[in-house]
């Protein structure tokens, strides 16, 4: 599924389906199942596939991580 994704540069964050997320477009990094951009996303410091709706990065080892700890399964 094709998503659309519009890049606000000016206060960094991403409108995707309507929802406004903090963060900005990969330019140079595509989803290795669908070759969608990847989209950054800040308060979670990782990266994601809008159309996947999948996370591009693990999770760390640290459980206390405060970007990993509580991030959900799905970044949307």
């Amino acid at each position: 599924m094709h998503v659309t994704v519009q890049e606000n540069r000016s206060d960094a964050t991403v409108r995707i389906e309507g929802r406004i997320l903090p963060g900005f477009v990969m330019e140079q990094r595509c989803c290795r199942d669908c070759s969608t951009l990847a989209v950054f996303q800040l308060f979670r410091q990782a990266a994601f596939c809008p159309s996947c709706n999948s996370w591009l990065e693990r999770h760390c080892n640290d459980t206390d991580c405060i970007y990993c700890a509580d991030r959900p399964e799905h970044p949307l």
